[in-house]
């Protein structure tokens, strides 16, 4: 997804920059580095945004100002873009259950995914800690330490 897109997104559903930010669940900075086209739009945001695009009606989501907290209004989008969304990627519960997916973003703009992480780390870790501001994910193992970069 190109940042022109997401634009027309947010402008086709009438929108403000903050509420679109919130409903996508980012913070108004991100929001503003993904619209300027200065950093990737990761793929689960991209899919987020379709979900809102092809929601029929954002008004049952996004309340007048005067009704509801932005908070509820991004409570009830989160839960109808998850909906729309696990129509898409449902699996028979019978093959293989879907997991879930967690997504870690730096303050540059990169994502990992934390079984991206555990994958590079010792097998049986006891802990694990993610500092992506110093791209670097912490692990303990037993009375052994060490550390990864992130990205």
């Amino acid at each position: 997804m190109t940042h022109k897109e997401l634009i027309k997104i947010r402008e086709d559903k009438k929108l403000t920059k903050g509420q679109f930010a919130a409903l996508l669940g980012i913070s108004a900075m991100m929001q503003g580095r993904y619209e300027g086209g200065k950093i990737k739009i990761p793929e689960h945001i991209a899919e987020k945004a379709l979900a809102l695009a092809a929601a029929e009606v954002i008004k049952d989501v996004v309340p007048d100002k005067k009704e509801e907290p932005k908070k509820d209004a991004a409570k009830a989008v989160a839960k109808k873009v998850a909906k729309d969304t696990k129509k898409k990627v449902v699996k028979d519960a019978t093959t293989k259950k879907k997991e879930t997916v967690i997504y870690i973003e730096s303050l540059l703009g990169g994502t990992i995914t934390a079984q991206e992480i555990l994958k590079r780390i010792p097998s049986g870790a006891d802990e694990v800690y993610v500092k992506p501001g110093e791209n670097k994910a912490y692990w303990v193992k037993g009375k052994k330490t060490g550390e990864i970069d992130l990205w």
